[in-house]
């Protein structure tokens, strides 16, 4: 399956899972610190129903424009019916488009877990395509999500089948490095590791092994794009 494909995949499971929450569920707590269900839901619909103005309001913190709690209160009020019913019917084809497509996969599956491993305690077990397409996305990002962890060493993702994906950092940008040479590991399947960069640590379901001091490093800098 395809990027695209699995993103639409990934809505109709959100969509499934808030199709079945009680009232109470829907003032659940998420990974999202300080939201609950329905904050979360009025986010993802707040960025796909004005995506540019959403993007320019998140990157610049309101500072050209509104600010993005703005954008998200502004969903929310229209209602838990309305919110859950523009859901139902993205993502839009433009989020669905090659080379888009992968970046709106790994918000949509985050958001999932976010809504998952929260207050609402419904697990799931993402399939070898999903981490597959993770592990494919983090070839491409992780560099960029690793670039505040400022501690000399050479940190490496593994998979638990020992794929391993190697990076040098504590420099100005991490750079890719030989996955022998690793100071430190970060062991996980993709999805967790990919948590755990997303800065959802408490959540994520990794193992940290290696140097010591890097590995304190590790849990204590805050990552993301």
């Amino acid at each position: 399956m395809n990027a695209s494909q699995l993103l639409k995949q990934e809505r109709a499971d959100a969509v499934a899972l808030l199709e079945s929450l009680t009232e109470d569920q829907w003032q659940a707590s998420t990974l999202c610190e300080g939201w609950n269900v329905t904050d979360l839901l009025a986010h993802m619909v707040a960025r796909e129903s004005q995506p540019i103005r959403f993007i320019v309001a998140e990157s610049t913190k309101g500072k050209l424009g509104v600010h993005p709690d703005e954008l998200m209160r502004k969903a929310r009020n229209q209602g838990r019916f309305k919110l859950l019913q523009q859901f139902r019917n993205g993502p839009p084809l433009a989020f669905r488009l090659p080379g888009i497509a992968l970046a709106n996969f790994i918000e949509q599956w985050v958001h999932n877990e976010d809504l998952r491993r929260a207050g609402l305690n419904k697990p799931r077990i993402s399939s070898p395509a999903v981490q597959n397409l993770i592990w494919k996305m983090l070839h491409i990002n992780a560099r960029m999500m690793l670039r505040s962890f400022k501690t000399p060493g050479v940190l490496s993702l593994v998979r638990p089948d020992g794929q391993a994906l190697a990076f040098q950092v504590g420099g100005a940008f991490p750079r890719q490095a030989d996955p022998t040479a690793a100071t430190v590991k970060l062991i996980g399947e993709p999805g967790e590791i990919l948590l755990y960069l997303f800065g959802r640590k408490s959540a994520a379901n990794v193992t940290i092994e290696g140097d010591q001091r890097l590995a304190q490093a590790l849990r204590d800098t805050t990552m993301g794009l």
